[in-house]
């Protein structure tokens, strides 16, 4: 009888074994960070290679970097004097992505037609589904 426990509790562990190799097999990551010496971090996306600046906590931004992501493929808002990327996000927004795509690059706009459209009953969703990039420089 303690043979055939001890047996069991063998396989199981060789199970066990087993998937943890195959889970480890198959893990790709999706990003790597690198930080640059200009206080900007390089997010390099694994699996085709392009990379995407983005600010550190505190970096400003100008206008004119805002004013570079204007299209669904790459959107950065400003809002309340930060600005935020929500390329990742515009294809989940129940609105469409079309309703935010006119105001990518823009903050000013982009802050007033959030407001006038959801007040500020959706600002912590906001937070949560933008990326922060930095801070707008005025």
């Amino acid at each position: 009888m303690n043979t055939s426990l001890v047996f069991i509790t063998g396989v199981i562990v060789l199970i066990g074994a087993i998937f943890s190799v195959i889970s480890f097999m198959n893990f790709e990551p999706t990003q790597a960070y690198t930080r640059g010496t200009t206080g900007q971090e390089t997010v390099q996306n694994a699996r085709n290679g392009s990379n995407v600046s983005q600010g550190v906590s505190g970096t400003p931004l100008s206008g004119v970097e805002l004013a570079k992501h204007t299209v669904q493929a790459d959107c950065w808002v400003g809002y309340q004097g930060k600005i935020y990327d929500l390329t990742s996000w515009l294809p989940k927004h129940p609105g469409s992505a079309g309703a935010i795509a006119p105001y990518c690059g823009t903050s000013t706009e982009f802050e007033q037609a959030f407001t006038q459209k959801h007040g500020t009953s959706k600002a912590s969703l906001f937070m949560k589904v933008a990326v922060y990039k930095g801070e707008l420089q005025i």
